[in-house]
Parts: structure tokens; C-alpha cells; sequence
């Protein structure tokens, strides 16, 4: 599919719809990807998880891991569609729901199962268990919910012994890293090394300590006494002792892979290589095909990542994470119809998926869709935590722009910049800093932005560049081509 050129400034919506009107609608699967179309597979019932309520906030943080691990455990079976918690009940055959509460020094959990266009309730449970076996409750929960359908899913291995503490804290920090906010990932920071102190032995507390030390380094939140550079090496570390002690569980090993690809940002080679290697032992694993994908898409092979991609959604179809990143796939390779077919399904199974919405903003610009584009990035922007989290958080200025308001979109990205010229950009920061200027035509202050991100070879970087179509216009430019690895 050919790409669209690099708008410029005085590039108005009907140039664009021409451009993009000569291009030939490909046809689609009813998935949203390219023809040719695979044999369907047989329906598996569609099971939607809601939160767990806590019957007391103080153990909000419990009731939400084992709402969490209720939903892994019915990926982990195969024998049901995880239907997210906030697409619209109508997707699902099933909805489970359920309290929690404490009890002495263990928990009580009540749940049940309805059919959803009945509302019969097919299946309750009433599940006390102590603090020791607290790690045994999700997998419990859900093996009885399959049973009660008639279902029986691929045997969940028996949970690791745990000290009652560790359990406690993991599962604290876990809730207090979806917080997001400074004082709750120092908080966070603290109970995991707490869980490690009270069980070295427990890898489940050395990858949730190093879970919590990467999620700082990459978001660069201030905690006292710690750099964003000193928490990436103690998230190696601890990564690397998760592995050791347990070297077969896949999803820690794949943590361990995504620590060192940002040690080692500029080469994908050794990751593609591990990606590939835990594969070969859990074929059935989404994450890791998802995490291949994004490997390969990194170095430019697009044919592989988008099957790879595909491989994820496959397993997780009802999963917005999963959708939105093969979306990426087909929007880094112009295919943008198949890209939008597919965040459509990404913004059902998870209306609040900020990447979705940004993703599909994007691609509706280059689709000429200007009132779909800025309803998508309003949303983004209202969906967002910081300016560094959204690829092409200024791509709303080309709205602008395209719409014939030039003060406007100079207005919005002088804003943007002026918030962000002292700050250490992110590498979509800088990204969308550099394409937010090129709208404007500030083309010297956009290159001043390309050349803040380091290290310049960083793969993600280097695959914006090379696939991003806002890119399209410059890649001539002499000082574009110095951007670009060999």
C-alpha cells in the first residue's frame, strides 16, 4: 500500500483525501487482518471477569490481585475467551462477580457465575482459605467456574510455597505500582524488598521487585534515594535471581528479557533469540508472542511481527492490549484499514485503553477521517498520565492544521513545548516533539528534538523513524538520514 507523503503546512483535507481515495481497498477477514482468511475455530464460551469487592477498603489491594489472577488463571486454561472487565456485558456469555473479606489471618472469597442473556446464576462458591494458601485461591476459583460449565482447561501448576508475609507484600506493591503516583511506587519499592527480606528464596518476590524497580526506571518517578539508572541495574539484578530460581516458568523469564532490552536498547538480536526459546517450551503463551512481535517489528521485519502479532491475538482475541498491538503492526506497514478494523475491536474490549485510542487517532489522520482522528486523540489526552506516555501525543496539530487553523496548531505545540523543553524525553516525547514541530514547519527546533533522545540506535527510536508515514517528508533531509542507523 503506498504511503501517505509528509503533510506540510499548507496541505489542506482535500489533497490528503485524494491521496489517500487512490488508494486500493484491500480486502479483509472478518478479524480485520488481509485476505487471505484462516479457518475459523470453534467458538469457546466468552467468560467476563468484574473486580472483586473488598467488603473493607483497607484490602482493596487483595481483592484486586485475585481479581487479576482469577482472570490469568482462565487464559491459562484455553478453554474460555477472557472477555475484559470493561467491555460492555453483551460480549460475554458469562460474567463472574464476587466479594472478598478477611478473615482472622486468611480470606473468605464468595463468588458466582451468571449466564448473561438469562441472568440464571449457573455456578456460586463460598472459598475460605488461610494466608499460606492464599496463592492457591485463583486457580481454585477458576478450575471450579470451568467445572461448572461443563469445561475442563489445561492443568494450572500447583502454587509455589510462599511465605504468608511475601504473598502479602507482593501483592500490595502490585496494587500500589497501578497507582502510578510518586509516593505509592515508593511505597511499592519498599514492601517488595520487604517480601524478598522475609523469603530470598521466593521468585515470585524477586521478579515482583524487579517488576517494580523497571516500571520506575521507565517512568522515572522520583523516590528518594534512588536513581532512575540505579533502579534499572537492581531490576536486572533481581530479574536475573527470579530466573535462577525459576528458570521454567516462562512469564518470568520473559520479564527478564524485557529488563535487559532496556540495559541494551540498541540490538534485538539476543532477545528475538530468547523470545523464540521460551516459545518453543509455551507455544501457548500470548505475552511471549507479543513480545517477539514487537522484537521483530523493531528490526524492520514486518511480515514476521504482524504474524507473530496475530499469533497473540489468536490466543487472547477479547484482549485489548493484544489487538491494539497488532494494529500497530499494520499501521508501521500502511495497512491502515486493517489497522482500524482492529482497534475498533480494541476500544470494545477496553474503552479506557489509552494506546488504543492513540493508535486510532493516528490512523484515522492517515485514513482522512479528521473528526474520528481528533475524537480519538481527545480521548488519548483524557486517558493520559503524562505527556511522554502517548506516541504522537501532537498529532492533533495536524488536525488543526489540516482544518485550515495554523494559530491553533502552532499554538498547541508551542504549549506542548514549552512544558517539555527541560525535561529528558521519553523516546515518544521526543518522537512526537519532532513531528509536532514539523507541522508547524520548525524544522530546525524538530531536529533539535530527534537528536535529545539517547542512545540514538535505541531500536524502538529507530523504528518510529523508519515506519512512522509523519516521517515521510523528510526522509531525504541530510540531517534525517544522519538520524537513522545503518
Amino acid at each position: 500500500m503506498a504511503a501517505v507523503p509528509h503533510l506540510q503546512p499548507g496541505l489542506r483535507l482535500a489533497a490528503l483525501a485524494a491521496l489517500l481515495a487512490a488508494r486500493a481497498a484491500a480486502a479483509q477477514c472478518p478479524d480485520g487482518t488481509p485476505a487471505p482468511c484462516g479457518a475459523v475455530s470453534p467458538a469457546l464460551p466468552r467468560i467476563q471477569v468484574l473486580a472483586l469487592q473488598s467488603e473493607d477498603t483497607a484490602y482493596a489491594y487483595l481483592a484486586s490481585a485475585l481479581t487479576e489472577d482469577l482472570a490469568g488463571a482462565l487464559v491459562a486454561s484455553h478453554a474460555v475467551v477472557l472477555v475484559g472487565p470493561r467491555a460492555t456485558a453483551v460480549a460475554a456469555d458469562y460474567v463472574v462477580g464476587g466479594r472478598v473479606r478477611r478473615e482472622g489471618d486468611g480470606v473468605v472469597v464468595r463468588c458466582r457465575m451468571e449466564r448473561r442473556r438469562t441472568g440464571r446464576v449457573v455456578w456460586t462458591t463460598l472459598l475460605s482459605r488461610t494466608a499460606r494458601d492464599l496463592p492457591s485461591v485463583a486457580p481454585a476459583l477458576a478450575a471450579d467456574a470451568l467445572r461448572a460449565i461443563g469445561l475442563q482447561g489445561a492443568p494450572v501448576p500447583p502454587p509455589a510455597e510462599t511465605n504468608p508475609g511475601t504473598y502479602d507484600r507482593i501483592t500490595r506493591a502490585r496494587y500500589l505500582v497501578s497507582r502510578r503516583t510518586e509516593p505509592a511506587m515508593a511505597r511499592a519499592i519498599t514492601v517488595s524488598r520487604e517480601a524478598v527480606a522475609l523469603d530470598s528464596t521466593s521468585a515470585l518476590a524477586w521478579a515482583g521487585l524487579a517488576h517494580v524497580l523497571e516500571r520506575e526506571s521507565l517512568w522515572r518517578l522520583r523516590v528518594p534515594g534512588l536513581s532512575p539508572d540505579s533502579a534499572l541495574a537492581l531490576a536486572l539484578a533481581a530479574a536475573e535471581r527470579a530466573v535462577e530460581l525459576a528458570p521454567d516458568d516462562p512469564d518470568v523469564r520473559l520479564f527478564r528479557v524485557q529488563v535487559g532490552q532496556q540495559v541494551e536498547p540498541t540490538d534485538r538480536s539476543a532477545s528475538i533469540r530468547a523470545d523464540r526459546e521460551i516459545l518453543a517450551a509455551a507455544p501457548l503463551n500470548a505475552a511471549a508472542w507479543q513480545q517477539l512481535a514487537m522484537n521483530l517489528l523493531e528490526t524492520g521485519d514486518h511480515e514476521q511481527a504482524v504474524a507473530a502479532f496475530a499469533r497473540a491475538v489468536a490466543l487472547e482475541p477479547e484482549n485489548a492490549e493484544r489487538l491494539t498491538f497488532l494494529a500497530i503492526g499494520y499501521f508501521e506497514s500502511r495497512q491502515y484499514d486493517s489497522a482500524a478494523a482492529l482497534l475498533r475491536r480494541a476500544e470494545a474490549a477496553d474503552p479506557t485503553y489509552m494506546l488504543a485510542r492513540a493508535i486510532g487517532g493516528q490512523v484515522a489522520l492517515w485514513r482522512g477521517r479528521l473528526e474520528e482522528a481528533q475524537a480519538a486523540f481527545e480521548a488519548a489526552d483524557r486517558l493520559l498520565l503524562s505527556a511522554g506516555d502517548r506516541p504522537g501525543f501532537l498529532e492533533e496539530a495536524r488536525v488543526l492544521l489540516l482544518r485550515g487553523d495554523s494559530t491553533g496548531a502552532r499554538a498547541y505545540v508551542a504549549a506542548a513545548a514549552a512544558a517539555a523543553d527541560t525535561v529528558r524525553p521519553s523516546v515518544h516525547l521526543a518522537l512526537a516533539m519532532a513531528d509536532g514541530l514539523l507541522v508547524v514547519g520548525d524544522t530546525t527546533r524538530a531536529f533539535w528534538w530527534f537528536g535529545r533522545y539517547q542512545p540514538r540506535r535505541d531500536a524502538h527510536f529507530q523504528m518510529h523513524l523508519r515506519d512512522e508515514p509523519a516521517f515521510d517528508g523528510i526522509r531525504r533531509d541530510p540531517r534525517f538520514l544522519a538520524l537513522v542507523a545503518p
